[in-house]
C-alpha cells in the first residue's frame, strides 16, 4: 500500500521540504505545475527531452523517463527508453522499492502522461511526498510539458510506435487536454486520479438567503449610533 501525505502542509513546511537546488536541466514555465502543489518540481520541453535521448545534454547521473498513462497508451506508442507506470504503486516500486536501488547524485527523473495536465504532475508530486515522508534522497523532478502528445508530435523519430489517445470513457482522461487539471481538495491531492474523489463542501449545508430570495436582515442606527 503506497504510503501519501494526508496534508499539503506536511511536505510545505519548512522542516519537511527539500531545499530549493539549481536544475540540472533547461527549465522552462509549465501553467500546470507551477502552482503551490507543485513547488520545486521543473518543467522542461519536448525538444530538451530530445537533446537528452540524443546525448546533446547529458547529465552525469543519467535521465530516466516515467510514463504514467495507461497501458494501452504506453504499448500504442511511447517515448524510446521511457518506463510505463500506469499506477501510482507501479511508480513507488521503480523509485522506490526495485531491489538494490540507488540513484546517482546528479540523476533526473522525467514523468509525463498524454497532455502532462493531471497524471503527470500528480504523480510528479506523490513521489516528492514519498520521498519527504520517508527521509529518502531522490533525483530531481521534472514534469514534460506538453506531455507524450506534443513530444510526438515534434519528435516522432524519437517514438517507438504511434500515439494512441487515452479513451473518453477512462477515468484517467479527466482533466487531460486542458489548460489545468481539475481542482484538487486535500483530502483527493494524493489519490490517483481514476480514484481521485472531490469535496463537496455543499454536504449538509442550508441554503444561502440569496440563493433562496430572503432578504438579509439588517440592524438600523440612529444619529447617535443607537440601535433600534
Amino acid at each position: 500500500m503506497t504510503r501519501i501525505c494526508q496534508d499539503i502542509k506536511d511536505f510545505l513546511s519548512p522542516s519537511r521540504t527539500f531545499t530549493p537546488v539549481p536544475p540540472l536541466l533547461p527549465t522552462c514555465p509549465n501553467p500546470t505545475a507551477d502552482t503551490v502543489m507543485y513547488t520545486g518540481i521543473h518543467s522542461i520541453t519536448a525538444d530538451t527531452l530530445a537533446l537528452i535521448l540524443r546525448r546533446k545534454i547529458n547529465p552525469s547521473g543519467g535521465v530516466e523517463i516515467y510514463d504514467c498513462r495507461n497501458a494501452y497508451e504506453h504499448d500504442g506508442g511511447h517515448i524510446a527508453t521511457a518506463i510505463n507506470c500506469p499506477t501510482v504503486d507501479a511508480l513507488m516500486y521503480w523509485v522506490f522499492e526495485l531491489p538494490d536501488r540507488t540513484f546517482p547524485v546528479d540523476a533526473c527523473i522525467v514523468l509525463h502522461c498524454e497532455h502532462s495536465c493531471v497524471r503527470g504532475p500528480a504523480r510528479a508530486r506523490q513521489v516528492r511526498c514519498r520521498a519527504v515522508e520517508d527521509g529518502t534522497r531522490i533525483p530531481q523532478l521534472y514534469i514534460l510539458q506538453g506531455g507524450y502528445a506534443a513530444f510526438h508530435r515534434t519528435h516522432p523519430s524519437l517514438c517507438e510506435g504511434g500515439y494512441t489517445r487515452c479513451r473518453e470513457d477512462d477515468d484517467h482522461h479527466v482533466g487531460e487536454g486542458k489548460a489545468r487539471p481539475e481542482p484538487l481538495t486535500r483530502l483527493s491531492l494524493d489519490l490517483d486520479p481514476g480514484k481521485r474523489r472531490s469535496l463537496d463542501m455543499s454536504v449538509d449545508r442550508p441554503p444561502s438567503r440569496r440563493s433562496v430570495g430572503a432578504a438579509t436582515p439588517r440592524r438600523l442606527f440612529d444619529i447617535d449610533g443607537d440601535a433600534f
